[in-house]
C-alpha cells in the first residue's frame, strides 16, 4: 500500500505501526480513510487508496 501511495502522489511514506488492525491513511494532516475496531470498513484495496489521493 505505502507503495502505491508512494507511486500516486510522489511524496514518501511513512508507516506507524498500530496494533489490533486499526490503522489510517492521511495526506497532509488529514484523515482519509480510518481503519477502527469495529469498522464495517474493510482493508482497501489499492484501487480504493488510489482514489482517495
Amino acid at each position: 500500500m505505502a507503495a502505491v501511495i508512494e507511486k500516486q502522489t510522489g511524496s514518501p511514506v511513512t508507516l506507524v505501526e498500530g496494533g489490533g488492525g486499526i490503522f489510517d491513511i492521511r495526506q497532509n494532516g488529514a484523515v482519509i480513510y480510518s481503519k477502527q475496531v469495529g469498522s464495517a470498513y474493510p482493508f482497501p484495496t489499492d484501487e480504493e487508496v488510489q482514489s482517495l489521493l
